[in-house]
């Protein structure tokens, strides 16, 4: 379905305003390595966190450039597949933006019980966040960030990274248009049964008045794999809205340990 004129008035908006965000949240990054004497978390707050939140905004921006919400025609195979780099892109810096934050705090408090296992690093984690200052443990436990990160983020990146890949479909056909469609795709499959190209040809060009531009993903279409098609462009102005939230919280109080 088409984004409603109020729905594309506050995408508008929100796009520059989510991209500086994350811009300064970037930044954020490099000074408070002021903060701290420790190589390793040196490391992880400029290669890691800050260069993940520069590429979640140019993955960002790259999703809205090449898939503009006011789009009236499907993408080309090209354009659609370069949304989908981008989509992935900005979905595995996401998850590893939360993994930096935490290696940056396991590093400069010495947390060597978890230096030493490497998988048991992760803000989300329940036995890291034991350490965690009281003011960041309680946002990344509460309730709506837990929910997001187990039904969404870490459900959407086991299929991005072990299954089923993030996917934008070419377009969409809308229930009202679906008998004619259909009618149409049996006619032009008889036409070139037929070995009448020319005339399936002009039945394909009808065909593609129906469709129209898709604006959700989806990993897996089998039933419960997922939570279902998401909408991209609110979708990652949420989500760049939550990594710069909890990169904030996190430099406000990552000096302290519980």
């Amino acid at each position: 379905m088409r984004y409603s004129e109020s729905t594309l008035s506050q995408l508008n908006e929100l796009l520059p305003t989510r991209s500086d965000l994350l811009a300064n949240a970037g930044l954020r990054c490099v000074l408070e390595c002021t903060n701290t004497t420790s190589s390793g978390a040196i490391e992880h707050l400029t290669h890691g966190a800050g260069r993940r939140l520069g590429l979640l905004q140019h993955s960002l921006q790259n999703v809205f450039r090449l898939l503009p919400p006011t789009a009236a025609v499907p993408l080309e195979r090209d354009a659609l597949n370069d949304v989908q780099v981008n989509l992935h892109a900005f979905f595995i810096n996401l998850v590893g933006l939360f993994d930096n934050l935490a290696w940056v705090f396991a590093h400069h408090h010495g947390l060597s019980q978890f230096l030493s296992k490497p998988l048991s690093v992760g803000l989300f984690k329940s036995d890291f966040q034991k350490h965690l200052p009281t003011p960041l443990r309680e946002l990344i436990g509460s309730e709506e960030l837990s929910n997001w990160h187990k039904t969404y983020l870490k459900n959407y990146r086991d299929a991005l990274a072990h299954q089923i890949p993030l996917y934008v479909a070419p377009s969409v056909i809308y229930e009202r248009d679906r008998n004619d469609y259909d009618a149409l795709e049996a006619e032009r499959a008889k036409l070139e049964q037929e070995w009448q190209f020319d005339l399936a040809a002009d039945v394909r060009e009808q065909q593609t008045k129906l469709e129209h531009p898709c604006f959700s993903f989806i990993h897996s279409f089998a039933p419960g794999a997922s939570i279902g098609h998401v909408y991209v462009h609110p979708q990652l102005l949420a989500d760049a809205f939550t990594a710069t939230s909890v990169t904030n919280a996190f430099f406000d109080s990552w000096q302290a340990q519980a």
